[in-house]
């Protein structure tokens, strides 16, 4: 009912035209149970052709209870703010059905005009609308929003519409849970922004990878050849609930350096995954294909898809070069979200999947990251996987593993740079290896001169863009001397 009613609010809004008295007297039932917004006598249009004069409205004529403290102070006629600010209060009515409570419920009008004017806004009712409960908490959150005192700092009635949508999707298709059949998961994933494909040819050209977890097969969706994954339940311990939620947090990604996910789909009676086929296939098998490609742009195309995926609050759980494919214009695209969650609150809930250790403690999920981003910004750059032994190897120095577990996002410049010349200090040291060494042992010694160069050339473009131009020169410099130093020193 109250999007309904901001969806109205919008329509007025995006033809010009301030309703004025947005109250909940001003809102009827059709037959057909739709909400109508009505009582247009306040009304006006920012643009018009004809001209009233004189008229009935000599004054200002509103509603105390649901007039904005700009228009009882009369610093403003009736706007679109105004009209925002009674939606807020309309939407406490909208409660009446239930709670029987007008916004400043008990407060006779004098005393709610004084309340209006010191900006002290209506109560929560938590009889109703309960402090413990997710969607109570955003719905309340929307309405304060609504009610802010100044009128650019409240949120337009589209916004308004939008995220009330959003919480009666929640409220209604907001969670996934393990005894679904596919296609209630189906219906409630396309429902919440990933897409269900039914057009997938039944014609499968090639097995592109079998492994003992997933069957991936060539199809063609529109003309164009996909990849469609279709993870094997059958003897693991996944479920649909594991495979939906894995797409769920996939589908919410957007940027060119992960790969991309097209949507689900039902194939044979399984949940499956759609992508695009890839011709450069693996990152591994790319890399020993084109020995001479440039490894530092990869390196660069993986810090900026573990940046992205940081700034969305999601933490990817499983990077390594194994998830790693390369498209057919050359650019690396990380994959494999199984693993995956998102820190915080959504919309969609996948009830017992995770444990609350997971959740309490997200800083410790986000360095796992950084620290697997690390090493594998290392496989990249020598072409084949660390074993065991030579990553552990690797973080077991004191300096990496000091390194890749702090926080650097808070660091100044001068901070990383002189992190840099103390990591570069202690890992000339570690050049000169004594005779006898296991190979592995070399390989990894050899991985820590490298290292300190590979970490100063990520942190510093993880950093590149919330940096203003002056800064982003010093970190160009602080970038290129550890490509310098990792090519040549």
């Amino acid at each position: 009912m109250c999007a309904e009613i901001a969806d109205a609010v919008t329509h007025l809004h995006s033809c010009g035209i301030v309703h004025g008295d947005i109250k909940g007297a001003n809102i009827v039932v059709s037959d057909d149970h739709t909400l109508k917004l009505v009582d247009f006598g306040t009304s006006f249009t920012s643009q018009y052709s004809l001209q009233f004069s004189g008229g009935a409205q000599s004054g200002a004529t509103f509603t105390i209870r649901y007039a904005a403290p700009e228009i009882i102070l009369e610093k403003s006629k009736h706007t679109m703010a105004g009209d925002v600010y009674g939606l807020g209060m309309s939407r406490q009515t909208m409660l009446e059905v239930t709670t029987g409570l007008t916004p400043y419920y008990g407060v006779n009008e004098a005393a709610v005009l004084r309340r209006i004017v010191d900006g002290i806004s209506p109560t929560q009712p938590e009889q109703f609308m309960p402090n413990d409960q997710a969607q109570a908490i955003n719905l309340w959150a929307l309405i304060t929003r609504c009610w802010r005192p100044e009128p650019d700092d409240r949120p337009s009635a589209a916004e308004v519409a939008d995220n009330m949508w959003d919480i009666n999707l929640a409220l209604n298709y907001g969670t996934i849970v393990s005894t679904m059949n596919l296609d209630e998961i189906l219906t409630r994933l396309n429902l919440h922004g990933c897409k269900v494909t039914t057009n997938i040819s039944n014609d499968f050209d090639q097995l592109l990878d079998k492994t003992p977890s997933d069957n991936v097969c060539c199809s063609t969706l529109n003309g164009k050849k996909v990849a469609i994954k279709c993870p094997k339940l059958n003897g693991s311990n996944r479920t649909l609930q594991d495979l939906a939620h894995e797409l769920f947090v996939w589908s919410r990604c957007n940027h060119p350096n992960i790969l991309t996910c097209m949507g689900a789909t039902s194939l044979r009676g399984e949940l499956a995954m759609v992508s695009p086929w890839l011709q450069n296939g693996s990152l591994l098998d790319y890399l020993a294909r084109t020995p001479r490609r440039n490894r530092i742009k990869l390196v660069y195309e993986l810090t900026e898809a573990v940046s992205y995926l940081r700034s969305k609050n999601i933490v990817h759980g499983d990077i390594t070069i194994f998830n790693i494919l390369v498209s057919d214009d050359h650019t690396l695209k990380l994959c494999g979200f199984n693993h995956a969650r998102v820190i915080g609150y959504n919309n969609l809930q996948f009830p017992g999947l995770h444990t609350p250790k997971e959740e309490e403690v997200p800083e410790l999920s986000f360095k796992v990251d950084r620290v697997a981003a690390v090493t594998t910004g290392l496989e990249i750059l020598v072409g084949v996987p660390l074993s065991q032994t030579e990553t552990q190897l690797v973080l077991q120095n004191a300096w990496v593993r000091e390194l890749v577990q702090q926080e650097f996002w808070g660091n100044t410049l001068k901070e990383i740079h002189d992190k840099i010349l103390r990591i570069k200090s202690r890992a000339n040291q570690r050049k000169k290896l004594q005779p006898g060494n296991p190979p592995s042992k070399l390989r990894a010694a050899t991985l820590l001169t490298i290292l300190p160069s590979f970490v100063a050339v990520s942190f510093a473009l993880l950093q590149w863009k919330e940096k203003q131009p002056s800064e982003q020169i010093a970190l160009a410099q602080t970038a290129l001397g550890g490509l310098l130093w990792m090519l040549w020193g």
